[in-house]
């Protein structure tokens, strides 16, 4: 299975544009580190770079990075967890956030997936969508007129209507909590509706 992911903004064919998912953060004084694994491009240091959460964008600038423990002038695309400094007038960046290169990530009211049910499954549901490092609450429309998914049904082109525009990509794979119980699983195909 490949892990090539298609650019953040879901058109453009830049992968040199920068974007890397915060996994944590924390500040030593006048300054705030965020890490994560950068997903496409390279950062490098003083680089402007921007901040987007589900309600704030700002720009800021890299004033230092670290892979490894080790001081680095760039950091690009790799498995391994990258440490980025940014001045302390960034408002707090918060886990499942994006650092990336300015104007380039998009907001997402909507999305097109495939799902698998471990539990029973109805249509309309109004349900919490857990990736790795971020949680979204989106309503599930099954395709068709499907009432219910039982368990182990499968089913491709299920429309998820976020309650809240998020930073999304297209091949993010969630698991879906309903009341609590964790009820299947899901993959995003298609990001639609688009906000700047």
């Amino acid at each position: 299975m490949s892990t090539a992911q298609p650019p953040l903004n879901g058109n453009k064919e830049n992968r040199s544009d920068f974007a890397m998912r915060i996994t944590r953060s924390f500040g030593p004084p006048g300054m705030i580190v965020v890490s994560g694994h950068v997903l496409q491009g390279c950062v490098s240091k003083g680089q402007v770079v921007e901040w987007v959460s589900d309600y704030a964008r700002q720009h800021t600038t890299c004033l230092g990075i670290f892979l490894n423990n080790v001081e680095k002038e760039q950091a690009c695309e790799s498995s391994a967890e990258v440490d980025i400094y940014l001045p302390l007038s960034v408002s707090e960046p918060l886990r499942g956030s994006l650092l990336a290169t300015p104007e380039t990530v998009s907001l997402y009211a909507r999305f097109m997936g495939d799902l698998e049910a471990s539990a029973v499954l109805n249509n309309n549901a109004r349900a919490e969508l857990l990736f790795p490092t971020y949680v979204v609450t989106a309503e599930i429309r099954l395709p068709d007129g499907q009432e219910n998914l039982q368990p182990e049904d499968r089913v491709e082109g299920a429309e998820f209507r976020l309650v809240r525009p998020s930073t999304l990509r297209a091949g993010e794979i969630f698991a879906i909590r309903l009341n609590g119980r964790l009820v299947g699983t899901g993959t995003i195909k298609t990001l639609t509706d688009r906000n700047a």
